[in-house]
């Protein structure tokens, strides 16, 4: 490494003197200078006194005991001594240095030695190297190509298998809509009923709404009669006062007056109870409707109840999940695969019947019409007898017999896979891992529910409320009277609520003006009284 070093710094110095006394007509130079003894040449410890006395000293004209013979090349120098290190060890005062300086200057030029020549020409090794690098770069560039093609293969794999999975999230979508069609159509045929109910209710509504037209021009004429009444009694009053008799005329006022207000009463008690039947029908109509739907409900709850169940009941027995249906669907990509590789390298065997003749095909009996072909593929080894005549016996290669060997480990990893699962192959394996999906759905579905139709009630609470309402609204019916009708729906009898009580509301108004004509009429008699004591 020290006489690398010293080389390397010494070289620009040596080669500039060469280059300036090259022109003597190929006769040598020689280079003398007075130099320091040997230890000043020497490059490890003392690397920069050398730099620094030979800028100091080093001349053109320096001379001594240093000689180069450089011959006719001034590129490639010829020492005239056997090594630099000797031709420094002298020019530094005579002294030879150790061996190792020597051997690896010697070393560099042998090393220099295998890649170029004396002229500085390239040797036929580093030729014949570089050909077998452009060479083994040209592999390489082949090998890359190949894997260039591998990776389109796996990424248009890739591509398919994702295709699947989207073909297989559509096929799910349509057999969703289809479900979605199928309840639509059930709540179609539900709504049709309900309109034919409602029909019904519509007519009974409009015969309702004919009889309460009745009660109207009733509640009227008892207006009317109330207002001739007031006008008798005002014209019994004027005639009263006209009338010499006061007695008779205030006899005549008090009795019209309580028989006026004796047919207010009883108007204002048919009111009454008319009201109180239209209060029990709305309450009625109402706990039909509260029925109708607790009963839907409890329907409903006991529906997602069973649904719980018969997807936990499948869930607990299910064996076959995402993982599974995985295993299976690599097993049988890798059985497909190894099946075309083995039929593609397999051997084939064509037989043509020049005449009707029986063949043996392994344990198999073959009957050959005059002209028919049969195909055999041949995978491993297959025997062929022709009765009396010949054996053939047909060996697929190597390749083919291994081929074989590996779709045979495939298909048993397939079939092993799909007999742990309990199907018969991919395709239910797909199915049972769809079917275990819509299992955990419906049972998550069922849960939220339950959790919808109970609210805050219990399920025997729930029951309990259905079937008491259905015991009231049962009974009502029976206990009401036929007349007037019950009214058609839960509006109509609302309606019908709010007329009869403006009904009430104006019977108690009529009615208080009667017991007041009645007190005015007593007041009156009273005081005809008093005055005919008087």
């Amino acid at each position: 490494m020290r006489v690398r070093r010293l080389r390397s710094r010494c070289r620009p110095a040596i080669t500039s003197w060469c280059t300036g006394s090259g022109g003597s007509g190929g006769r040598a130079p020689r280079l003398r200078s007075r130099l320091p003894g040997r230890r000043a040449l020497r490059a490890g410890r003392h690397t920069t006194g050398w730099r620094r006395y030979l800028r100091r000293h080093w001349t053109m004209s320096s001379g001594g005991p240093l000689q180069i013979d450089q011959g006719t090349e001034l590129i490639l120098p010829n020492f005239s001594l056997p090594s630099m290190g000797r031709a420094l060890d002298r020019a530094a005062g005579g002294e030879f240095a150790d061996e190792r300086e020597e051997s690896l200057w010697t070393r560099i030029g042998e090393e220099y030695g295998k890649y170029w020549t004396a002229n500085g020409q390239k040797r036929s090794t580093r030729t014949s190297l570089q050909k077998r690098v452009d060479g083994e770069r040209e592999r390489v560039t082949g090998l890359e190509n190949q894997l260039e093609a591998i990776e389109s293969d796996v990424a248009e794999l890739g591509r398919l298998v994702t295709e699947s999975d989207r073909l297989s999230g559509i096929l799910a979508e349509f057999q969703k809509s289809e479900s979605e069609f199928q309840q639509r159509v059930v709540a179609v045929e539900r709504l049709r009923s309900e309109v034919e109910r409602l029909d019904a209710i519509h007519s009974a509504s409009e015969a309702l709404r004919d009889g309460a037209g009745n009660e109207w021009e009733r509640r009227r004429g008892l207006i009317a009669n109330l207002d001739e009444r007031r006008k008798e009694l005002a014209v019994l009053e004027a005639q009263a006062k006209d009338a010499e008799p006061g007695l008779a005329l205030a006899t005549q006022r008090s009795e019209a007056a309580a028989a006026a207000l004796k047919v207010a009463d009883v108007a204002v008690r048919e009111a009454r109870e008319r009201l109180s039947m239209a209060i029990a029908d709305r309450d009625h109509l109402r706990q039909l409707i509260e029925v109708e739907q607790l009963g839907e409900r409890h329907e409903r709850y006991i529906a997602a109840e069973e649904l719980l169940k018969q997807a936990e009941e499948y869930l607990e027995t299910a064996v076959v999940d995402d993982d599974a249906v995985k295993r299976i669907e690599d097993a049988y990509i890798e059985t497909e695969r190894a099946m075309s590789a083995a039929g593609s390298a397999a051997a084939s065997v064509e037989l043509t019947a020049l005449r009707e003749l029986p063949l043996e095909l392994g344990d198999e009996r073959i009957e050959l019409a005059v002209d028919e072909v049969r195909r055999v593929r041949v995978e491993d080894e297959a025997t062929l007898t022709i009765p009396e005549i010949a054996r053939v016996r047909v060996i697929a290669g190597p390749e083919s017999k291994g081929l074989a060997e590996e779709r045979r480990k495939t298909e048993d990893n397939y079939r092993r896979l799909c007999e742990q699962a309990g199907v018969a192959d991919v395709s239910g394996a797909r199915r049972a891992g769809q079917e275990r999906q819509d299992a955990e759905r419906n049972k998550d579905e069922a849960r939220k529910a339950i959790e919808r139709e109970l609210r805050d009630l219990t399920p025997d609470v729930l029951l309990g409320k259905v079937e008491s309402l259905r015991v009231r609204v049962a009974a009502y019916p029976k206990e009401r009277t036929s007349e007037p009708a019950m009214p058609a729906d839960l509006d109509r009898a609302q309606e019908i609520e709010a007329e009869i009580s403006d009904l009430v509301k104006e019977g108690a108004v009529a009615l208080q003006a009667c017991q007041d004509d009645v007190q005015g009429a007593e007041t009156a008699l009273k005081s005809v009284h008093s005055e005919g004591d008087s």
